[in-house]
C-alpha cells in the first residue's frame, strides 16, 4: 500500500512542529491516519514529547538529519507502518537542513515508489526573520554562513509558506508577498497562521493531492553548509526540579526564559530557537510550554500548566548562534546560570540527558542530482 509522505522544512522557528499538529488533526478530521516522524541533531526533542502530548503516533530520528540517516527515516516509516499503517507520513527535518530534495524525496521516490508517494517539498518562513533577511527592518543578523542555509531552503521548496501572518499588520504580509513573488516567482505561496488556523485548508489539500515531478536540483557548496550549520550550538537537556513547595509553573517559565536570554546575550548568543516545556510530575499529561525565536526575547507561550507544581520536569531544546571559539558546554553554563538567577533558595534542580555540541558536517546517505 503506497502512503502519502509530505516534508515540511524550513529554518529553526518557523513553526513546523505546530503545523504537523495542525496537519494532523486535519487528517483524522477527513478520516485518515497518520504518523508523524521528527528529526533532531541529538535525542531529547521538545517537539516529539509535544507531538506525543498531542496524541500522535510519532518517531524520532536523532544523530543527524533524514540526509545523513536516510536509513533511520526508512526504519521509522516501518515501525509507524507497523504499528498503525498510516495513510500519510508526516515528516520535519531539522532546521538547519538543506538539500532535502536531492537527498531525501529524489531517493524516495525512486528506491521506494512502491511504499510512498511523495509530496512536494514546503518550507516554511517566519516573517521576522524574512524581514531581517531581505533587509526590511533592522536587528542582528545571523552570520553570512548560516543566513546561506535559510537561503538554500527557500530556493530549493516546491512552496513557500509564510506562517504566524496574525502577528503582523496587513502592509507588513503584503510588502513580504510582494518580495516573495519578485525574488522566487516560481514558487507556490501560501500565507497561514497556524495557530489561528488561517489559510490552511488549500496548503493541505495541495500536499495530499498534488502529484510532485522534481525539477532540476539545486547547486549547493557543502564546505559552506557546513560551515553554517556548526556555527549554531545544540542544546538538549533534561531538568528535574524540586520548588520545595507549591509555586505557578507557568510563572517560572516565562521568568526562567527571560533569565536564560540574558544570560546568552552576555555570551553574545543569537537565539535561533528556544523551546521549553514543563510537566508536573503529580500530573505529567498536562504542561506547559514555550518558544522564542528572536534576539528580542519575544516569548510564545503554548500551553499552560492549571494548577501549582512542586515537582517536575523540565525539557530544554537550545539553538543559538555562537562565536567561533566559544565551547558549545557554554550554553548550558547559560543554563545553569539562569537558575542562579533566580534566587530561589528551596529550589532543587539536576540535569541528566544533557547532550551540548556543534553539528558535524553533513554527509547524506544518497544524493540525486537532477539537470
Amino acid at each position: 500500500m503506497t502512503a502519502r509522505y509530505i516534508m515540511i522544512g524550513g529554518f529553526l522557528g518557523a513553526g513546523k512542529t505546530t503545523a504537523m499538529s495542525a496537519f494532523g488533526h486535519w487528517l483524522k478530521k477527513h478520516n485518515l491516519s497518520c504518523g508523524l516522524i521528527t528529526n533532531d541533531q541529538a535525542a531529547g526533542l521538545v517537539d516529539s514529547y509535544l507531538l506525543r502530548q498531542d496524541g500522535f503516533a510519532v518517531e524520532e530520528i536523532a544523530g543527524g538529519c533524514f540526509c545523513c540517516r536516510f536509513e533511520s527515516l526508512k526504519l521509522a516509516s516501518e515501525n509507524l507502518t507497523e504499528a498503525i499503517a498510516p495513510d500519510v507520513f508526516l515528516a520535519e527535518p531539522v532546521g538547519s537542513c538543506t538539500d532535502l530534495i536531492a537527498t531525501v524525496s529524489i531517493p524516495l521516490q525512486r528506491l521506494y515508489g512502491d511504499r510512498f508517494a511523495v509530496a512536494p517539498l514546503s518550507v516554511m518562513i517566519d516573517p521576522k526573520r524574512l524581514q531581517k533577511r531581505l533587509g526590511l527592518i533592522s536587528g542582528r543578523p545571523f552570520s553570512e554562513k548560516v543566513r546561506y542555509i535559510f537561503d538554500k531552503q527557500i530556493e530549493e521548496a516546491d512552496i513557500l509558506v509564510l506562517n504566524k501572518i496574525d502577528l503582523f499588520e496587513v502592509n507588513e504580509i503584503e510588502s513580504l508577498k510582494y518580495e516573495i513573488q519578485k525574488r522566487w516567482p516560481t514558487k507556490t505561496l501560501f500565507c497561514v497562521s497556524v495557530r489561528e488556523d488561517i489559510g490552511l485548508e488549500n496548503w493541505f489539500e495541495m500536499l495530499l493531492d498534488q502529484v510532485w515531478a522534481p525539477s532540476p536540483t539545486m547547486s549547493l557548496d557543502y564546505e559552506l553548509y557546513a560551515r553554517g550549520e556548526a556555527a549554531l550550538g545544540w542544546v538538549n537537556v533534561l531538568i528535574h526540579l524540586n520548588f520545595g513547595d507549591e509555586i505557578d509553573g507557568n510563572d517560572f517559565l516565562l521568568t526562567f526564559a527571560r533569565l536564560l536570554h540574558l544570560e546568552l546575550q552576555k555570551l553574545n548568543a543569537l537565539i535561533a530557537h528556544l523551546k521549553m516545556t514543563l510537566d508536573n510530575v503529580g500530573t505529567p499529561a498536562k504542561i506547559a510550554s514555550l518558544s522564542v525565536i528572536d534576539d528580542d526575547g519575544q516569548i510564545e507561550v503554548r500551553d499552560r500548566l492549571d494548577s501549582g507544581i512542586e515537582n517536575g520536569t523540565l525539557l530544554v531544546n537550545l539553538r543559538a548562534q555562537i562565536d567561533d571559539d566559544i565551547p558549545p558546554h557554554h550554553l548550558t553554563n547559560c543554563i545553569e546560570l539562569a537558575f542562579k538567577g533566580l534566587n530561589r533558595s528551596n529550589l532543587i534542580f539536576s540535569m541528566s540527558q544533557c547532550q551540548n555540541f556543534r553539528p558535524a558536517p553533513p554527509v547524506p546517505t544518497h544524493r540525486i542530482m537532477i539537470e
